[in-house]
């Protein structure tokens, strides 16, 4: 998983699905509004929802967003801090999903026994993008293999996220799965219903290590705000490379590829 590293495209494939993830539809219950990053697990960084990350929308997301994060009010955020609002998820219960080693071919494109973060990727722009023409049921169910979703979220809700969260949520659900974090599913850890309870603490401090660019212990408000810029420039750098417009921002799915829950 790369953090703080210059990340590149792995593959023309990789561009294909975030591009088809990026470009999916809307469902029409989707919502805006910001929300809460330690509810939400992650910043929501694409304020009018259209799809893409401004440098703008990167600097007023971080700026409100740090207040959350750090929750001693002490003007800077402690790696606990930032673990425990980035791992906000971990532990939730999640809704049941119908991921199973029978199913498991399904996101398997190539059927290498294996579902590497593109064929994941792939899975979850196809749900998302096919959610409006399918019956409600269908649609739930696709979405759920691919997308973490909370118990208390209702239908309404799962229905209604927009690219942003659709991204961000199939990371999570990525990387919670990947147990051995080898970049790739098991059908065994494809069908592990307690992965989403997964503390991925480990990975977020290396994340914050990353974003602590003085390496004081600490980030304070311009670390935070430089960390989320830098991560809107990788993200750019992706889409171009893939071919995406990046006229109006990058993609906000570019901006969640690998990021972790």
């Amino acid at each position: 998983m790369s953090l703080h590293t210059a990340p590149t495209l792995r593959t023309a494939a990789t561009g294909l699905a975030l591009a088809a993830l990026a470009s999916a539809p809307a469902p029409a219950q989707d919502q805006s509004g910001a929300t809460d990053p330690c509810e939400s697990g992650f910043v929501d960084v694409d304020l009018n929802d259209d799809g893409t990350v401004t440098e703008d929308e990167v600097q007023r997301a971080a700026q409100a967003a740090f207040a959350a994060y750090d929750a001693d009010a002490s003007g800077d955020v402690s790696p606990a801090e930032y673990a425990a609002c980035r791992n906000a998820l971990a532990g939730e219960p999640s809704r049941a999903t119908d991921r199973s080693e029978t199913n498991f071919p399904q996101a398997d494109a190539d059927g290498d026994g294996w579902i590497d973060r593109v064929e994941f990727l792939f899975g979850a722009a196809g749900a998302r993008s096919a959610a409006d023409s399918m019956s409600r049921g269908a649609a739930l169910n696709e979405l759920e293999m691919f997308v973490y979703v909370p118990a208390a979220d209702t239908d309404t809700d799962v229905l209604g996220m927009g690219p942003q969260e659709v991204a961000a949520r199939a990371a999570m659900t990525f990387d919670a799965l990947d147990a051995d974090a080898d970049d790739r599913l098991s059908a065994e850890e494809w069908a592990d219903a307690e992965a989403l309870k997964n503390d991925l603490s480990e990975v977020l401090n290396m994340e914050f290590e990353q974003a602590d660019a003085d390496s004081s212990g600490t980030l304070d408000a311009d670390e935070f705000a430089s960390f989320h810029q830098w991560k809107r420039q990788q993200a750019e750098a992706r889409a171009r490379e893939a071919g995406a417009d990046t006229s109006a921002g990058a993609p906000v799915v570019y901006y969640r590829y690998d990021e972790p829950m």
